[in-house]
């Protein structure tokens, strides 16, 4: 399906087939320590682990994300290890493990994962779902078969550990997925609140069915403005599409992605990955790991010998994550990253096997937001864990939508004074 720029092919590099330290919340008070809450046989237990435990059990985290009721790339062992281990989150950092409990297995099966920061002190009444800044979905991992059962021993467990705790938050949950259907149905039942911090869309693509899906692209006005672009751009030399998936194209990738973002605008405002400490560490670690199960792809324009545009795409079970771009500023008369996410999305909408693509961006993106006029409901929510605490939950997102409010008003006053 040629919808673009005529017979550009990509060049491919092997594209597959799809389909804390020792005491966590910095407080001084030893969560880990706490005694496990058992039960009698075939019942669930809960516990809490460090990142460094958490390694001792990659396979039955391998094989809950498999069984989760939502899947999330996010919180993959390929994903979330590299990101605890390099962006300086390990010693706030802890994760709730509901297992099953049976005579001749204690630790049968792991049937939640869920990544907690605890409150700085022993009295606070604020659980957070762990999200960093290269997360882009916050939905925990619970076994389809035995959501319920989890989420009400993981209930339970903080009854017992931290008796204070009120009220817990979860960000970036999507509105169309299981986990936020099954969430609204146990605060239901259980006469929970839940209280909206902010709910947003952000642009996607749909590529069911494919006709439809590239009539639902950039309209005719921006696509004729792309291709007179395009032909300029080939003007200046021959134009090289190309997606790398694996050896040496991949690793060539990576570097060049880094390199690339930390010569523009991110990298003049210290946010590129090479600027930031242990940031491109993850990123390398994450890509490669990620690339070998066939689910992380980088795609890339060249003119001439230049690089100009680079993607770096998450897969997983039909969805593809767009997860971070970079361009060469030198081109950006051209649109490069315009130009490359067009030349991509013709290549997604060629893929039989892929089903939807989320641009994981800010809402109405500047870029995506004109290229892809599909949206995706998100939510950022604080749910209250206790009988007669729906005020706290009412309070705390009041008082994360004020702070997230400071914050825009805050950036948006440094941008003016940088652009005076």
């Amino acid at each position: 399906m040629a919808l673009f720029f005529g017979s550009t092919q990509p060049w491919r590099s092997g594209l597959r087939p799809e389909r804390g330290d020792a005491s966590a919340g910095g407080s001084g008070r030893n969560l880990l320590a706490q005694p496990e809450l058992a039960g009698p046989a075939n019942s669930f237990f809960v516990e809490i682990a460090n990142v460094e435990q958490l390694r001792n059990r990659l396979t039955e985290w391998a094989d809950l994300v498999d069984r989760a009721l939502e899947r999330n790339i996010f919180l993959e062992p390929a994903f979330a290890l590299p990101a605890a281990q390099h962006l300086g989150e390990k010693g706030k950092l802890a994760f709730l493990l509901a297992w099953e409990n049976s005579e001749s297995a204690p630790r049968s099966r792991l049937m939640a994962l869920w990544p907690v920061v605890f409150p700085r002190s022993p009295f606070g009444w604020f659980l957070r779902t762990w999200r960093h800044d290269y997360c882009c979905a916050g939905v925990p991992l619970l076994d389809q078969d035995n959501a319920q059962k989890s989420l009400d021993s993981i209930i339970r467990f903080l009854d017992a550990a931290r008796p204070r705790l009120l009220a817990l938050s979860v960000e970036q949950i999507p509105q169309s997925g299981a986990f936020f259907a099954f969430l609204s149905r146990h605060a239901a039942r259980h006469e929970r609140a839940i209280e909206y911090v902010a709910r947003y869309h952000r642009a996607a693509l749909n590529t069911i069915p494919r006709e439809a899906s590239a009539q639902n692209l950039a309209p005719a006005k921006k696509r004729k403005e792309l291709k007179r672009q395009y032909r300029r751009l080939a003007e200046r030399g021959e134009i090289t599409f190309q997606i790398a998936t694996e050896g040496e194209a991949l690793e060539k990738g990576i570097e060049s992605f880094l390199i690339l973002e930390s010569r523009g605008w991110k990298g003049r405002q210290g946010g590129a990955f090479l600027r930031r400490g242990g940031h491109a560490m993850f990123l390398r670690s994450m890509v490669r790991s990620l690339a070998q199960a066939g689910k992380c792809r980088i795609y890339s324009l060249a003119c001439g010998e230049r690089l100009i545009s680079s993607n770096i795409v998450l897969t997983d079970e039909g969805v593809a994550y767009f997860w971070k771009t970079a361009f060469n500023e030198d081109f950006a008369a051209f649109s490069p990253g315009a130009l490359l996410t067009l030349l991509m999305t013709e290549s997604f909408l060629n893929e039989p096997d892929l089903i939807e693509a989320d641009s994981c961006a800010i809402p109405n993106h500047s870029m995506i937001a004109h290229i892809w006029r599909e949206k995706k409901a998100f939510s950022d929510m604080v749910i209250s864990i206790r009988p007669g605490a729906n005020w706290v939950a009412r309070q705390l997102a009041r008082r994360e939508a004020l702070v997230r409010l400071a914050r825009e008003r805050v950036k948006l006053m440094l941008g003016r004074l940088r652009r005076f």
